[in-house]
């Protein structure tokens, strides 16, 4: 773990992510049923749930997403490129043959999404071979993201 973690992750990434994302390129991962851990969610948290009761239904869904911008898939292609960097500075045998792959790929379809033409009728080209090429499958949220983005405005 500290070979692949250290030194520190970079300050755009929470280091539990960074940790587990390259855990992942570097060896196997494997579901485990039961929990191992109790999380606790309380009023100060900064990152993941609240204690607000969860929304549920597809308009609650389809809100959520729709305030993502341009710019937050813009954001999120640029964080992937230190971890695309640390992996090829580890540059080892033990790197899991996809792991590489994935994360240039994973980069290439949010940096796609945050340069979606601003007129709807040019993003169906776009966007029909990003469904296509299984992106939206793999890096999303299959075509709930792809209508999202074909509807949102950029």
């Amino acid at each position: 773990v500290q070979t692949c973690a250290l030194p520190i992750f970079p300050r755009t990434w929470v280091h539990d992510y960074w940790i587990a994302t390259l855990m992942a390129a570097f060896s196997t991962v494997a579901w485990i049923p039961e929990p191992l851990i109790s999380y606790r969610i309380h009023a100060g948290q900064q990152i993941s749930m609240s204690l607000q009761k969860p929304s549920r239904g597809l308009r609650s869904h389809w809100r959520r997403g729709a305030t993502r911008t341009s710019a937050h898939f813009k954001d999120i292609a640029d964080r992937m490129q230190p971890l695309i960097d640390r992996v090829d500075e580890i540059n080892t045998h033990a790197v899991n043959p996809g792991a590489r792959l994935f994360l240039v790929d994973k980069r290439q379809h949010m940096y796609v999404r945050a340069n979606l033409p601003i007129r709807r009728f040019k993003r169906v080209a776009t966007i029909w071979g990003e469904i296509r090429n299984g992106r939206y499958t793999r890096y999303s949220n299959s075509l709930v993201s792809a209508f999202r983005d074909f509807f949102a405005p950029h």
